[in-house]
């Protein structure tokens, strides 16, 4: 494999093994991450999934609904974003079974890149909220893809 020079000679099966390899070796972050993600095979199915996560949290006892609602609604407030709320009358009235929806959960349809993103405010689900002083986020949890 290597000449008289230093220099490494390849046949063509060692160099097409090497080229597959690196390939292989590139693609593992994008098959890694397509693995990780929920996928699912239609954007209704997707929002079931989404809607049943946003039911799985709870807000902490401590928080108040009024001060869940304002700092819920300063977050879904701004912008023009598609949400996925369901209407009780609508396909997922089943699903609901009358449970609510946990404000310190949204999600909202990706539709360029054919995703619905979760989000969710960890401090109010964890009873650390404090008024004006650490009101919390919503961060990137969760992503349901179709």
């Amino acid at each position: 494999m290597v000449d008289h020079r230093g220099r490494m000679r390849w046949s063509p099966a060692q160099g097409t093994r090497l080229i597959t390899l690196v390939i292989l070796v590139g693609c593992l972050p994008v098959i890694a991450k397509a693995i990780d993600e929920n996928t699912y095979a239609s954007l209704e199915k997707a929002e079931e999934a989404c809607i049943g996560w946003r039911q799985s949290g709870d807000v902490h006892a401590s928080l108040s609904e009024e001060n869940a609602w304002r700092t819920y609604g300063f977050e879904v407030g701004q912008g023009s974003c598609d949400y996925v709320n369901p209407s009780l009358t609508r396909r997922f009235a089943k699903q609901m079974n009358g449970k609510e929806l946990v404000l310190s959960r949204y999600c909202f349809n990706d539709k360029a890149n054919n995703r619905i993103e979760g989000r969710k405010n960890v401090v109010m689900e964890d009873g650390t909220w404090v008024e004006g002083e650490n009101e919390g986020s919503y961060m990137h949890a969760e992503t349901f893809r179709y």
